[in-house]
């Protein structure tokens, strides 16, 4: 038997709307990111302008966030950095029209392209979609950005901006590294000191996971329950396995997840051993299927928790978990005590349904 958790369905329509405003661009090669705090000042403004005219965020705080995410984009190198024209979008959410800010970077090359995808797979369809420019593939939201930057400086003192490892994952992986992040800041009374990356399970894994965190009950001062984080970003390789014929999940646990084996024990133990999704497909069943496969095939698992970041809020994540086990119910306890599940704050605005989200052959970035 297996337990899962849903988030849901969000049928949205997105509406392309005005330019209002550029930036300078950095020349390939450089190693400092040459944008100016005024100018991420700017496009911060347009991003929070929602939470500041809701009264969740106050204008005069803006200047420390743009200081603080020049710092941070300094440190990481990035080989390009470019501030995408400003723009609104309307898009309907539950029935009612919203209008949405829009501040996108685009930040150099990435393997999101046809041309890098798997050679035994058929790209003939593929091919002929000339545009690989859109969200998840070669840009992203600077305000999403922002909030993950600003959580990592207070999750992870003792690596934000001296892990040069992680400096540069973020440089040179950069939508799969922010993604870790992003899951990383998911969760209640992390302990910053006790976070780790890359941490070996076990002394028989041959290789490690993504993240480690341990979180504290209430009224502990000490930390009792250690959360390890595999991290997947599946937003460009996961629709053929699961609609294209490609034997669906089966298929996808056997080719995708390879060496999953290698970083969790071959039995469950006393931490919480999870794999984080994220996804553009909003497809609960098939996302049920895929977490039931993978802990059937991976018994060192002991949750899938995916996040649909096209779905609307209080929809947009589930938990697939085995049921009628003791120990797995205590880990959905902690789970459920601990985790959190993404806002509207935590999500990022989609301009548009990118005809090559999901359906590249094989992770991209």
């Amino acid at each position: 038997m297996m337990k899962t958790l849903l988030g849901g369905d969000l049928n949205s329509e997105f509406q392309a709307s005005r330019r209002l405003g550029s930036c300078n661009a950095m020349k390939k090669g450089e190693l400092m990111i040459m944008v100016s705090e005024e100018e991420l000042l700017a496009a911060l403004q347009h991003g929070y302008d929602g939470y500041i005219k809701n009264g969740h965020l106050h204008v005069h705080d803006l200047p420390q966030y743009a200081q603080q995410l020049k710092e941070d984009l300094d440190w990481i190198k990035l080989e390009q950095f470019e501030l995408l024209p400003l723009l609104e979008i309307s898009q309907q959410v539950s029935g009612i029209n919203c209008t949405v800010p829009i501040c996108q970077y685009r930040f150099g090359e990435t393997r999101n392209d046809v041309d890098n995808a798997d050679p035994s797979e058929d790209k003939t369809k593929l091919l002929s979609i000339k545009n690989t420019e859109g969200t998840g593939l070669d840009r992203e939201d600077l305000r999403w950005l922002c909030d993950i930057f600003r959580n990592a400086r207070r999750q992870l003192p003792h690596l934000w901006r001296k892990d040069e490892e992680l400096r540069t994952l973020l440089a040179q992986r950069h939508l799969n590294t922010v993604n870790e992040l992003f899951w990383l800041g998911l969760w209640n009374c992390p302990k910053p000191e006790k976070t780790i990356r890359e941490r070996k399970l076990d002394p028989v894994c041959e290789k490690t996971v993504d993240w480690s965190l341990e979180c504290a009950e209430d009224g502990q001062k000490e930390p009792r329950n250690r959360i390890n984080l595999e991290v997947k970003n599946l937003t460009t390789s996961l629709e053929p396995f699961l609609f294209r014929g490609h034997r669906e999940t089966d298929d996808f646990v056997g080719k995708a997840m390879r060496g999953i084996d290698r970083k969790f024990p071959s039995t469950s133990s006393q931490d919480v051993n999870v794999m984080c999704f994220t996804t553009f497909i909003n497809a609960q069943n098939e996302l049920t299927n895929l977490g039931t496969k993978v802990l059937d095939d991976h018994k060192g698992v002991d949750a899938v928790m995916t996040w649909i970041t096209t779905a609307d809020l209080n929809k947009n994540w589930q938990i697939c978990m085995r049921s009628g086990e003791n120990d797995q119910n205590r880990k959905l306890k902690i789970l459920q005590r601990h985790f959190i599940p993404p806002s509207y704050r935590q999500g990022k605005p989609l301009l548009y349904k990118h005809p090559l989200w999901g359906v590249l052959p094989g992770q991209q970035d």
